[in-house]
């Protein structure tokens, strides 16, 4: 089965077959069984953007202890060539 790449799929192209499908799942439904449905599916989606922003936090959190330990590192290396540069100037 071949992976869908949902990121290149057209804007267009996503609006209608989510329509099509919207339209297939509440055929011969009652408005009751389409509340239900769509509810439910509402619910799905809340979760996945939890679970999505979730990951995004925790990556955020991570590139910035990665940079605030190579600036850290950047700052000491700084420091002791400053050192170097003092003690040279002394003498």
């Amino acid at each position: 089965m071949p992976c869908l790449d949902l990121n290149s799929i057209c804007p267009d192209t996503l609006a209608v077959l989510s329509s099509l499908i919207a339209i297939a799942l509440s055929n011969g439904l009652d408005s009751a069984e389409i509340n239900v449905i769509g509810n439910f599916l509402v619910a799905i989606g809340s979760v996945m953007l939890t679970i999505a922003a979730q990951e995004d936090a925790i990556t955020t959190k991570k590139d910035t202890e990665q940079q605030e330990k190579y600036i850290m590192e950047q700052l000491e290396l700084l420091k002791r060539q400053f050192a170097l540069l003092e003690k040279q100037l002394k003498h």
